[in-house]
């Protein structure tokens, strides 16, 4: 079992509510048994914005897929953080049903453009349960192919068609903790950033809350916040001031009593990816040993 770099390690996020999910990214992630973890996994990892795929739309996407939109920014005096937070929450959660789960599970059809080739199609489920267990997979023709999963103690990264699991190391393990902290019912975005800056900010005819996130060395998340619906249309990762990930969700849907996006477009590295949910269940029963890795 080899120990995942954190060489290269960041977050990113997207967010469900008051849901924010890191991802962490590395670069060919070289890991100290020189392999390297599947693209699949950083996939996953990085559009954790579609289960917590959720909130963001502005349909304009960067780093190759398409030009930012040009912003006008100005002071929010009409409102308070704890105040967009619930409204925020009401607004994709009105009866805390997603709040007060114990467990979800969530799949999602996502299809990644090509160069002068067809798109690639894969299905991509999520599994969470309190207090800290989650699972998610990546799936060609059925088959797994790529794991990110935690316990809350330890978490590896699964390549099945090599056959290797690789533990994370400790400092991707506090991100993933941090992550687990953000993406569990019942979290607010600012339990995870303690200096949110809030500004109105005007995008052609639309008017948003921007919320500007600072982060660590250098990076910081901006999430774009509906002010007429209160929900989250678009957030973007920022790295030493350029955008590196961008995402942008379109027409919330109703499941189980929460509304979630039903498309979410990540655009990363040049690299569109657009996911629509197929399935959603709040509480169901999942075995603890999900929540293992696989021997090989």
């Amino acid at each position: 079992m080899g120990t995942l770099s954190s060489e290269k390690t960041f977050f990113a996020v997207s967010f469900y509510a008051k849901t924010v999910l890191y991802y962490l990214h590395g670069e060919e992630c070289g890991n100290n048994s020189g392999g390297s973890a599947p693209e699949g996994v950083f996939f996953i990892m990085r559009s954790w914005t579609t289960f917590l795929a959720a909130p963001f739309i502005l349909a304009l996407t960067l780093c190759g897929c398409s030009m930012l939109p040009e912003e006008k920014l100005s002071p929010a005096t009409d409102i308070t953080l704890p105040e967009l937070e619930r409204r925020m929450a009401q607004a994709t959660d009105p009866d805390g049903r997603y709040a007060k789960s114990r467990s979800f599970v969530m799949r999602q059809l996502v299809e990644t453009k090509r160069f002068l080739d067809q798109p690639l199609e894969q299905m991509v489920e999520t599994k969470f349960m309190r207090p800290d267990f989650f699972k998610i997979t990546t799936y060609d023709d059925n088959k797994p192919t790529a794991s990110v999963i935690s316990n809350g103690e330890n978490s590896w990264v699964v390549d099945y068609n090599a056959g290797k699991v690789q533990m994370l190391d400790l400092e991707s393990l506090r991100q993933v903790k941090r992550f687990t902290d953000v993406t569990k019912p019942g979290s607010r975005l600012s339990e995870v950033f303690p200096d949110i800056r809030i500004f109105k900010c005007r995008i052609g005819d639309t008017d948003y809350y921007k919320l500007v996130c600072p982060g660590e060395k250098g990076q910081g998340l901006n999430v774009y916040v509906d002010a007429d619906s209160c929900q989250i249309t678009r957030i973007s990762v920022v790295e030493d001031g350029k955008v590196t990930y961008d995402s942008s969700l379109k027409g919330y849907g109703l499941y189980e009593g929460v509304r979630i996006p039903e498309e979410t477009t990540v655009c990363s590295d040049g690299v569109e990816k657009t996911s629509r949910i197929i399935y959603y269940k709040l509480n169901p029963t999942i075995d603890l040993s999900e929540f293992r890795p696989p021997t090989f």
